[in-house]
């Protein structure tokens, strides 16, 4: 009986935590999968001796040899370390290039095949050796002990000998396998699970994953030094003032990042050893604002210290964390038998997430260069740069002064400062301003027979309109109106409220707009807070009115005023116009504009707009708003023709389209969600110039309007009524991204400051401040909330500034962008949290049309407007996906459209006192399928739940807008023309439905579209294919 002696089976060893990590990112190319040194020489090299060299090499570093298998009964890879004899180098004729070693660099990588690769390259004079290694095989560090003695070796013929003792890989790693299990163990991994429960969230830069792309800053001297005085390591230096840097950047004081640590240099033995013994370990980072930068050194250090000790025992990361600085010590040129050369190393190139800072340091400790990695969707090159500008010179700052604090630290370059200040200076008006009484009086002498204003079916030419005005204005005199008075204007948007505005002026009064669908006891109110001398207005609002404060005037009979008027010559310190908006405090407050004021924007703004192109406007805003007044006034100031648009008309979108196709309007200046609305008409219409105002347009909306009319004007424009009505615009020529504002219009300064009036570099939020000829003069008798709005002007004495309230940052490529209200800024868990950022996350599903999100009693909540009818979309999992936990809203709601308030904003208590789920009124069931529609429709619209069909759609949180989109529906599904009107006064469905049975063509059309409707969206989208598929078929076969 023979006895079969089994021989012992090699199984490998396991994975080190590190390098299961870099495999779990499976890299498809040897770019993406290795640490590549580059090492280029000039002189005659001796091919044979570095073959030699390279053999030695391969025998001293055990990681070279390393291959990976699986291995029956173990999970995952095994590693094994197989002596291999090394292939000859195969010298390539000629230099290579970048694009050569790319090339190179980009075939396909397994992991199961050999980690090492080398090429050569041999020119006339010189030559090229590149040696990349597997990240799971070595690290960058590994990399560099390869070429120092990769050197030594040649230099020593190729014959350098390695110790007998001497270090390798796979004793390391059975090191730390032993580690793992030892008496330590258990506290150590207690030590991290405490760490990982003080985590904070990720700073905004570590939210964004893509393919990398680097910028460069040249190094800057006396790092060394001032390391040396804060007695500590020069790398520790620039890693504390870039995480300084990004808390001021992101807005974060708290959150965590992950930094490397090279294992080699806390065990002597290893030193010499090529390998994977670079750790990547989790740290928590707090800043105190308050705090010197020496202390703040000094306690990082600590921490990072403290982790240093317990590194072995770190356990592997559950997903990647953003690695936001590292450093790498610069590998220094040798000369010797002959030969110069140079190297360089080039990391593993995966995809990039967040920023990452490299700073290469020389052998004395100073920093020969920077690299900013970053991936390529979060920023463009040149925000990028900026931002190692930035670093820069908070370097210069801390080598100057190295107990500054956080919060007085200056990022601002001198040569950034004058660009900024520059920027913010909108230029010199080409021609001087006419007052814009002056203007049109000028228009209404030398063209009186031009075409001024057109409602409906009547027109006025200027002379006609002057003419009226002035009859209106000699009764005004007659009831005691002189310079210095106010003049309410209680009429709709309408030819009769120009001429009351004109009649004012002629005065040298100033008017106060009252809009009618305010309640009765605010414009009361507004009445009585503004003083004024009389009320002007049409009959309906002479009744409504009786209680008001001052006496009252009707339009009509003062038009029959045969009196003379004593013509009074306006001057730009007249007040043109008081407007009121919401007051924090709860009362409104009147905003005062001057002739002057409004006299620069209108010809700062026609200049800017080019609004000379343009001879038809169109007048569709609300009077009591200065959104209109691009339109209103540059119509009338350029002597183009005004054309209103009635509230019906401002309702109804195919009403609109008919609107702009009948009147060839080319000119319309209007918010960007009512403007949506009214692109739901069959065949909808737009003016060759469109100027966007008063919210931020949805990227869907602006590709569309580009998509509707290619040779559309678009601009974006910006400013609050306290510096009359704007001061910066943009032409908007693609659609996708934020949009900016870029121009700044004449006369007027745009600065964004920090909390302590300083001028901010680009790339960090700040607040708003606005200067310039058209700020207000004030409030009206209301010094201390003036006072509290308008501050000295620390750029130029003896000026204003107005602080907006407005979020927004420098571009690092020209202009700023608004990020939204600081008022608006919510705190979850002691996390910031910035609505605009959620807002955009949301926008990039292409379901969502907008997106706002606010916080209410304590829950942070998201709304969006949709087409899709399905309110469960899986935005919330997407929101998961891209953002910390602490941004994640409890609750998004789709809505159809978004509530308004008078002047077109979104209506915020709207949205969460009336589109929040409630209880369903009770009401019976749906009888007809028209009225099943209808109700569905409407609580599709409303977005927040199931309307009962008896429900009132208004009381439910209906509006205007939202009528649009509702009668819109109504005219495609039944193809009957129907008014707005009908919803307004048949607020249910159940009301509704009788209402448009009363217009039916034919008995029981109406219901088979309903139902035909509702069989359709009760299909699923397969059906529907199929149906669309079987429809294609008939039509094929009744064309035979």
């Amino acid at each position: 009986m023979s006895t079969l002696l089994q021989q012992p089976v090699d199984t490998g060893m396991a994975l080190s935590p590190e390098q299961a990590a870099i495999l779990q990112t499976r890299p498809a190319s040897w770019a993406a999968a290795a640490h590549t040194l580059v090492m280029s020489f000039d002189g005659v090299l001796d091919p044979a001796r570095l073959q030699q060299a390279l053999e030695q090499l391969l025998g001293n570093q055990q990681a070279l040899a390393l291959q990976l298998k699986e291995v029956v009964g173990y999970r995952g890879l095994r590693q094994f370390f197989a002596p291999a004899a090394i292939a000859p180098l195969q010298w390539q004729q000629g230099p290579v290039d970048e694009s050569s070693l790319q090339a190179w660099l980009q075939q396909p990588f397994d992991s199961q095949a050999a980690l090492l690769r080398m090429a050569a390259w041999q020119a006339p004079q010189g030559g090229t050796l590149a040696l990349a290694v597997a990240a799971c095989a070595c690290d960058e560090a590994g990399l560099a002990l390869l070429h120092d003695q990769l050197l030594t070796a040649y230099q020593a013929g190729g014959q350098a000998p390695g110790a007998d003792d001497e270090a390798s890989f796979s004793q390391y790693l059975q090191w730390r396998a032993e580690v793992a299990q030892d008496e330590d163990a258990d506290s150590a991994r207690g030590w991290w699970q405490q760490q990982a429960r003080q985590a904070h969230a990720s700073a905004g830069p570590a939210l964004v994953q893509g393919p990398a792309a680097t910028v460069t800053q040249s190094g800057i001297a006396g790092i060394a030094e001032l390391a040396e005085r804060l007695q500590q390591p020069a790398q520790r230096v620039l890693q504390a003032a870039w995480y300084w840097l990004l808390a001021r950047v992101s807005g974060q004081q708290a959150f965590t990042v992950a930094w490397q640590h090279d294992g080699r240099e806390d065990y002597a033995y290893f030193a010499d050893c090529a390998g994977v013994f670079s750790h990547t370990l989790p740290l928590n980072l707090h800043i105190d604002a308050g705090e010197t930068f020496g202390n703040w050194l000094a306690r990082l250090g600590n921490d990072l210290d403290e982790q240093i000790t317990w590194q072995e025992y770190c356990p592997a990361p559950a997903a990647p964390l953003w690695l936001p600085f590292r450093y790498q010590s610069q590998l220094a040129a040798v000369s010797g038998d002959g030969l110069q050369w140079q190297a360089r190393l080039l990391g593993a190139a995966g995809e990039q997430r967040g920023l990452t800072l490299q700073a290469l340091l020389d052998d004395a400790g100073q920093v020969a260069e920077l690299r900013l990695h970053y991936p390529q969707p979060y920023a463009g090159a040149a925000a990028m740069q900026a931002l190692l500008v930035q670093y820069r010179t908070l370097l210069e700052q801390l080598l100057a002064q190295p107990q500054g604090t956080f919060a007085t630290m200056h990022l601002l370059a001198p040569a950034e400062q004058q660009r900024l200040l520059a920027q913010a200076c909108g230029a010199p008006l080409a021609r001087a301003a006419l007052l814009v009484p002056q203007a049109i009086a000028d228009q209404a002498r030398v063209h009186p027979d031009a075409l001024a204003v057109v409602e409906g079916g009547q027109q006025w030419r200027y002379g006609q309109l002057m003419e009226h005005a002035e009859r209106v204005a000699a009764r005004l005199q007659e009831a005691g109106v002189g310079r210095g008075d106010r003049v309410a204007l209680a009429l709709p948007r309408s030819a009769s409220w120009v001429i009351a505005m004109l009649a004012v002026w002629r005065c040298g009064a100033a008017y106060v707009a009252l809009d009618r669908q305010w309640p009765i006891p605010r414009q009361l109110q507004i009445i009585d807070q503004a003083a004024v001398r009389c009320v002007l207005g049409d009959v309906q609002a002479v009744g409504a009115l009786a209680q008001a404060s001052a006496p009252l005037l009707e339009l009509e009979q003062a038009l029959a005023c045969a009196g003379t008027l004593q013509p009074v010559a306006v001057e730009g310190h007249d007040t043109a116009y008081v407007l009121f908006t919401s007051g924090s405090s709860g009362s409104p407050k009147g905003v005062v504009i001057e002739h002057r004021q409004l006299a620069n924007y209108v010809a700062a703004a026609s200049e800017a707009l080019s609004l000379e192109q343009c001879r038809h406007f169109a007048f569709g805003s609300s009077v009591a708003a200065d959104l209109g007044h691009t339109s209103l006034f540059g119509a009338l100031y350029q002597g183009a023709t005004l054309y209103v648009a009635d509230d019906a008309t401002m309702q109804d979108a195919d009403g609109f389209a008919r609107f702009i196709d009948a009147h060839g309007i080319d000119c319309l200046k209007i918010v960007p969600s009512h403007l949506a609305a009214l692109l739901e008409a069959q065949a909808p219409r737009l003016p060759q110039t469109l100027v966007l105002g008063g919210e931020t347009a949805s990227p869907a909306l602006l590709e569309r309007v580009l998509q509707l009319r290619p040779d559309l004007r678009l601009f974006n424009h910006y400013g609050p009524t306290e510096a009359t009505v704007g001061v910066m615009i943009h032409r908007i020529t693609e659609a996708g991204g934020e949009v900016p504002l870029t121009r700044v219009l004449a006369n007027n300064r745009v600065y964004v400051l920090d909390e302590h009036g300083q001028l901010l570099p680009s790339g960090i939020d700040g607040e708003l401040y606005i200067g310039g000829d058209q700020l207000c003069a004030g409030y009206l008798n209301s010094p201390e909330q003036s006072a509290q709005a308008f501050i000295d002007d620390p750029f130029n004495p003896g000026q204003r500034l107005y602080r907006t309230g407005d979020r927004a940052r420098y571009c690092a490529e020209g202009g700023l962008t608004l990020l939204g209200r600081i008022d608006q800024q919510i705190k979850v868990r002691g996390i910031r949290v910035e609505p605009a950022e959620i807002e955009a996350c949301l926008r990039q599903d292409e379901q969502v049309s907008d997106a706002l999100v606010l916080m209410h009693q304590d829950e942070l909540l998201a709304f969006v407007t949709s087409s899709a009818a399905d309110s469960a979309l899986p935005l919330l999992e997407q929101l998961r996906a891209r953002l910390p936990l602490a941004l994640v809203p409890s609750r998004v709601l789709v809505l159809q459209q978004w509530p308004r308030l008078v002047n077109g904003k979104i209506d915020r208590q709207a949205l969460v006192g009336n589109l929040l789920p409630q209880a369903a009124t009770a009401s019976r069931e749906a009888q007809t399928a028209l009225e099943r529609w209808l109700v569905e429709r409407m609580s599709q619209l409303l977005g927040a739940r199931s309307l009962g069909v008896e429900e009132d759609f208004f009381a439910a949180g209906g509006h205007s807008l939202l009528v649009i989109k509702l009668v819109a529906a109504v005219r495609k599904l039944l193809q009957c023309e129907i008014p707005p009107a009908i919803v307004f006064d048949h607020a249910s469905a159940a009301q509704l439905a009788q209402a448009l049975l009363t217009v039916e063509p034919a008995a029981g059309q109406f219901e088979r579209l309903a139902q035909a409707r509702l069989r359709l969206d009760g299909m699923s989208e397969q059906e529907k294919a199929d149906l669309l598929a079987k429809a294609r078929v008939l039509k094929q076969n009744q064309s035979a």
